[in-house]
């Protein structure tokens, strides 16, 4: 299976399934097309999401891994850090080029 290069690619959708606890960023790269869909969320943040919404990287951090900077530029909740090691979940980031961007706290990313 080919490796998803998230550089440039579009996100153009986020939806929250509360009763699942999923949530789900559509991203679109030349003729792909494919939803990220994080499951067993603990939470959020995001900047604004605006016409063009372009990543430069999804980077993927253990619970006991998270670089103290991440923490700082994104001001991460110390709630969210206290349940990220709590149930030994992983800091997803989303690196924008252009748009929105931010970080999700959830025990899995799989592509759907």
């Amino acid at each position: 299976m080919k490796k998803f290069d998230y550089h440039d690619a579009s996100i153009f959708k986020i939806e929250h399934r509360l009763k699942e606890n999923i949530l789900i960023i559509g991203i679109h790269q030349d003729t792909n097309t494919i939803d990220l869909i994080f499951e067993d969320i603990v939470g959020w943040d995001f900047s604004s999401f605006a016409y063009q919404n372009f990543l430069l990287d999804l980077k993927t951090y253990a619970h006991n891994d998270v670089p103290q900077v991440i923490i700082e530029d994104y001001l991460v909740d110390t709630k969210y850090i206290e349940l990220m090691r709590l149930k030994k979940a992983f800091l997803f980031e989303l690196n924008p080029a252009s748009g929105m961007g931010g970080y999700i706290i959830a025990q899995a990313m799989r592509h759907g």
